[in-house]
């Protein structure tokens, strides 16, 4: 037993907990939280950044990239809503993050007097954004409630959580219990064996098999290779598992080479992947068998039958799928040149995006192996889906189905500090980028060497296309007055660079990532074709 503060419980908790970085802004509801990292600055660093979606987006990026925890410390009210965004994309991306949100003074909560930051029913509103939701009633229940918010990302599905901290109950000395350790354990449910027989025979049987894999399996790839080349089948990755194998490889296929594969596709086997759109856009028919493997078992039903379904971690459904199919496969007819075939025809198909693909790669091959890719919603990115090499898990990092515009910039300091020493970029558009632009002052007082760049068309290139292809040239609010962006960072106090063609878009890159700090690009973007021939694929059964 200790008497401290529920502000000191608070840090000290994170700290018991293996946590060592938190991103917040500072406020007057969280003055007892700061005052503890001020004294704990030899455990725990904390970022501020500028705004509080910016430090929710650092959080994200730095558990993204890391697979830790991110932790995001705001003010109640507006501070929490800022940070809405980010938390929402890391509710779509199953990110592990932690978002410690202050309040007024506990006997005020709720009544409507109309204290600083109040808004009605914080917690409710907080609570339909997440995981899990949790307040602190008394300061003597803060190890337990923080190990228990901890504890609630690793059980089963990871996503984010919410812990609101009144002020009176942060800035009261009590007598606090030791603090309490979280299990470092994911929680996984136990997988039924009859489940897994049944579908190891069914994929044995198979004569062609597709493994499909979503963000769920991206840290099982190597299990599921060795699951692959037993079935001598295909993985095709969703967006958000980009990574899982390296696209090198001769079975890793994007969305593009799944959809050439799904027509005669006898039995799918998902691993950690709504499946959604491509079970409904594509088609089903009774010759397909489907068996979905997820950790949340809302989603072995999320799609109508016939699905079977293996409720379990991938990594452990994988490698209890893998002697059962061994016992029951036979000789298998050869499938490289089907396959080899299909990576082919992709290579045929991504011509029509061959502007953005090239640079695209020279993104890949500056940033190296293990550098990472921060992608906003730009031009690029809707060619990187496919398009973009992505060699191991953890180094393309998007906003996954929320799709949230103006990440980027925010997003790839968090990404970077997890990093290290490893390179990041941060993608965005010109219109994009300027929604968390004020977070280059960040990275430039906390020395974060990510490298910016911005693609600088002069409009919100996605919208002005679909107003102007799909709505009879109706394109309104789309065109951009922009800043000088070279001149914006030099302002900020870090080296600006332009570039106009790959070559020189590679002596940038080359140039910032050799920066001992920060450093933004502005590439002179043209009009790029279309990528939507790309995603939005023909219906090819049912």
């Amino acid at each position: 037993m200790q008497k401290i503060t529920g502000g000191e419980a608070v840090i000290e908790s994170l700290i018991a907990n293996g946590i060592n970085t938190v991103f917040g802004l500072p406020g007057a509801q969280l003055d007892p939280l700061f005052v503890a990292l001020h004294d704990r600055q030899d455990r725990i660093r904390v970022i501020h950044s500028r705004h509080e979606q910016g430090c929710a987006y650092m959080a994200y990026g730095y558990a993204e990239v890391s697979g830790d925890i991110g932790t995001l410390l705001v003010v109640p009210g507006p501070g929490m809503l800022n940070a809405g965004a980010a938390i929402v994309t890391g509710y779509a991306c199953n990110t592990p993050m932690l978002c410690l949100v202050g309040q007024g003074r506990s006997p005020l909560v709720g009544k409507g007097f109309g204290v600083l930051h109040e808004i009605p029913n914080q917690f409710e509103t907080a609570r339909g954004l997440v995981k899990w939701a949790g307040k602190v009633e008394h300061a003597s229940t803060i190890p337990a409630k923080m190990a228990q918010a901890i504890n609630e990302i690793r059980d089963h599905r990871p996503r984010p959580v919410y812990l609101e901290l009144p002020f009176d109950i942060s800035k009261e000395a009590t007598t606090v219990p030791d603090m309490v350790v979280a299990s470092k354990v994911r929680v996984t449910p136990p997988i039924d064996d009859d489940d897994v027989a049944k579908a190891a025979k069914a994929l044995a049987d198979a004569k062609n098999p597709l493994i499909m894999v979503g963000g769920g399996g991206r840290m099982a790839g190597a299990d599921i290779l060795r699951l692959a080349e037993v079935l001598d089948a295909p993985v095709a990755m969703t967006q958000n598992a980009l990574g899982t194998i390296d696209t090198r490889h001769p079975r890793a296929f994007t969305p593009l080479g799944a959809h050439k594969f799904w027509e005669k596709a006898d039995v799918v086997l998902a691993l950690g992947t709504r499946l959604f759109p491509t079970a409904v856009a594509w088609g089903r028919d009774k010759n397909l068998k489907i068996i979905k493997v997820d950790i949340d078992a809302n989603e072995l039903r999320r799609l109508a039958p016939p699905i079977d379904g293996i409720h379990g971690d991938i990594a452990e459904v994988v490698n209890a799928l893998l002697p059962a199919v061994e016992k029951h496969v036979s000789s298998r007819a050869d499938r490289s040149d089907d396959l080899a075939a299909v990576k082919a025809a992709v290579e045929k198909e991504l011509e029509i995006v061959a502007p953005q693909r090239e640079l695209l790669n020279v993104i890949r091959e500056e940033l190296g192996d293990d550098g990472v890719l921060v992608s906003d919603l730009t031009q690029l990115y809707f060619a990187a889906q496919d398009a973009y090499p992505v060699y191991k898990p953890r180094t393309y990092i998007h906003p996954s189905y929320q799709g949230t515009l103006g990440h980027a910039a925010a997003t790839c300091i968090g990404a970077q500090v997890a990093a290290g020493d490893r390179p990041v970029i941060g993608l965005a558009g010109d219109g994009g980028f300027m929604f968390t632009v004020q977070e280059l002052i960040t990275a430039v007082q906390y020395n974060i060497p990510a490298t910016f760049l911005v693609m600088n068309d002069g409009a919100f290139g996605n919208v002005k296309r679909i107003l102007t292809e799909d709505y009879g040239d109706r394109a309104i609010c789309a065109d951009l007055k922009n800043p000088d962006f070279v001149k914006l960072a030099e302002s900020f106090g870090m080296p600006g660079r332009r570039a106009n063609s790959a070559a020189g878009l590679r002596t940038a890159i080359k140039e910032s990532i050799a920066e001992p700090g920060p450093a933004l690009i502005e590439y002179q973007a043209p009009t790029f074709p279309s990528p939507w021939p790309l995603h939005f694929r023909d219906k090819v059964r049912g």
